[in-house]
């Protein structure tokens, strides 16, 4: 019998080498595997020397750029260019285009367990993995290495997979063994099998078994658009008639059809509608929602949306609309006269240009029932037309990559080994960086587009993330250079402290003696004199700060006095200053802060006390949000 080794004692009878060869075994780890400063480095080196194309991705397993198919490389110049700008990011194999697929298993506590999944189908075909490379996954999963069968190649559809097995092939990637993840979780070769670099270069990873191909392709064909679809209705579970089977079918192959000729700029919008609109047919039992997901995703990986957005996040927004499309479940099919065949489809079904109306051509009745229908959908729904889910989908996408490059030399080395300092990326650290040197430049320079106009260095910056993202490590980079600099000016702060005291005697001593001299004046029926310019006190002494994380606005523009260079408003959380603009009942200081960007003139009006008049409104931020 077949079964996962749990790492018992060894069986004195020899049977621990049938077991590794035939199941999956991933509680023994390689001896081979190695420690290293640099681990991930090491991993994508060590595999692009046997010619496997690698590129870095985050801890979320996503590329760290867009078009890695093609920047996918074994050049390990390239290579080490990419960690020096992402270090610590995780190597990625392109298994696409090495002509290989990995079957990936996962493992969860309390959801399905892929590695004993694919151990009981070994068990049931007979199966070996006596050569096939395999990884232990950060998640106590497993990834096991074929090549790719002869003729059309697989892609990253499961086909009848059980439930925790899936499949990279065409178009796909997988984490490599070797990469290790910040928490120390790592992707490491298990003991006795091949290293999946050194059996790709030796060319002795065998294909995949017949057998696995077949469950793989089971529910799939091209038809003539080059489109997958689900083929055997016959053995779903809830499946109504064969009608409403056929109806549901034709559905999801036009409906992937036209997803798969859908142009960037409406194929999030397209693919939300036809999931919504399968999704009104799953929740009838007409078809089942893996292959909806499955057609869905080749289509997706046609049109480039998959690439772009990933597979987690594709599968993502199908099953937001056909969560949606649950709550609309499909009317009946309209009665239709008897046709020459049996249960055969209405003509029309497998072209859909219009998903709303899935015939393309009707007899009289069906348009009748038709019309009937949309009326009483127009008495649920009134005139509105569908919902745009889009509205609904929080992905931001693939961001582009901070241009390192575009910055001087000598601030290149700096900013990468500031970054993996703090365990971040170069995005991290520049944002910040840029955003609190522009305001400490302030208005002392000026961009001048033309004899009329000049802008002062103003630049807002956030960084976006998550908590726990590393917004704050790559802000404190920046901030701990402003403290260091606070903390130099000391000394001179405290010498202008002395200077303006006294100057505040002086001026004192000043007005006294105008004071006695308009006393003596008035006595003598004489002209007062006027008031000098000395004997007008400067007011308290207020020290000149380069950033502050609060504050209200009187406070905001006696400190702009200190410093009519600007200030920079630095802190973890934008939130702050946004709470901050309505601490007052009598009103917000929204139009303050829109003034605040520009530099220009500005008087803030005090009750009770002479106002502050600023010749240079002017403050920046800097924080996370």
């Amino acid at each position: 019998m077949v079964r996962l080794n749990t790492g018992a004692a060894p069986d004195p009878r020899g049977l621990d080498k049938f077991h590794e060869a035939h199941s999956v075994n991933i509680h023994t780890l390689s001896e081979t595997a190695t420690l290293s400063d640099e681990p991930n480095l090491t991993a994508a080196l060590d595999l692009a020397a046997a010619d496997l194309p690698v590129f870095p991705a985050g801890p979320d397993k996503r590329p760290l750029f867009a078009g890695w198919q093609e920047k996918a490389t074994s050049d390990p110049e390239q290579i080490n260019e990419w960690w020096r700008i992402y270090p610590g990011a995780l190597p990625a194999i392109y298994v696409g285009r090495a002509g290989l697929i990995a079957i990936d298993c996962d493992r969860h506590p309390d959801g399905n367990d892929g590695i004993g999944a694919f151990n009981r189908l070994l068990s049931g075909n007979g199966g070996s993995l006596a050569a096939v490379p395999m990884t232990k996954t950060a998640n106590d999963g497993a990834h096991l290495f074929f090549k790719q069968p002869k003729g059309e190649p697989l892609g990253n559809g499961r086909g009848e997979l059980p439930d925790g097995i899936d499949v990279r092939g065409a178009g796909g990637f997988v984490i490599a063994p070797g990469a290790v993840l910040p928490d120390g979780k790592r992707w490491q070769s298990v003991n006795d099998r091949p290293l999946l670099a050194d059996a790709f270069k030796a060319g002795t990873i065998p294909e995949v078994p017949q057998w696995l191909t077949d469950i793989i392709r089971a529910k799939w064909k091209p038809n003539g658009d080059g489109i997958e679809y689900a083929r055997s209705f016959a053995d779903m579970r809830g499946a109504n008639g064969i009608r409403e089977q056929k109806y549901a079918l034709a559905a999801l192959s036009g409906c992937a059809i036209e997803l798969a000729r859908t142009a960037e700029g409406g194929r999030n919008e397209k693919l939300n509608k036809v999931a919504y609109h399968m999704g009104r047919m799953i929740v009838r039992g007409w078809i089942e929602e893996a292959p909806v997901i499955d057609a869905f995703l080749e289509a997706c990986n046609r049109n480039s949306y998959l690439r772009e957005h990933g597979r987690n996040g594709t599968v993502k927004t199908i099953r937001s609309g056909i969560t949606a499309g649950h709550k609309a479940p499909h009317l009946d099919l309209p009665d239709r006269e008897p046709s020459g065949g049996h249960g055969t489809p209405l003509s029309g079904l497998s072209d859909l240009s219009d998903l709303s109306d899935l015939s393309g051509s009707q007899s009289g009745k069906q348009k009748c029932n038709d019309e009937g229908h949309a009326k009483s959908r127009k008495v649920e729904t009134g005139s509105w037309d569908e919902p745009d889910w889009t509205l609904l989908d929080d992905r931001r996408g693939e961001l582009p990559d901070f241009p390192v490059e575009a910055l001087p030399a000598s601030l290149c080395g700096w900013l990468v080994r500031a970054a993996r300092g703090a365990g971040v990326t170069a995005a991290h650290v520049a944002l910040p960086w840029i955003g609190i040197s522009s305001s400490l430049i302030g208005t002392a320079r000026r961009v001048r587009a033309c004899r009329s106009w000049s802008e002062p260095l103003t630049m807002w910056v956030a960084i976006i993330g998550f908590s726990g993202t590393g917004k704050t490590p790559g802000l404190d980079v920046t901030r701990r250079v402003l403290s260091v600099i606070e903390r130099s000016r000391k000394q001179k702060i405290a010498e202008l402290q002395r200077e303006h005291e006294t100057r505040a005697q002086k001026a004192k001593a000043e007005k006294k003696k105008w004071e006695k001299a308009v006393a003596e004046a008035v006595d003598a029926n004489l002209p007062a004199p006027p008031k000098p310019a000395g004997a007008t006190e400067p007011g308290p002494f207020v020290a000149p700060r380069l950033c502050l994380s609060d504050g209200t606005i009187e406070r905001i523009a006696v400190l702009l006095e200190a410093r009519p260079q600007g200030l920079a408003f630095v802190a973890d959380e934008l939130a702050r200053l946004f709470l901050n603009m309505q601490r007052y009942s009598n009103g917000q200081d929204n139009e303050f802060w829109l003034e605040a960007w520009n530099g220009k003139h500005f008087v803030v009006e005090r009750q009770g006390r002479p106002p502050v008049v600023l010749d240079y409104l002017f403050r920046q931020g800097c924080s996370g949000f």
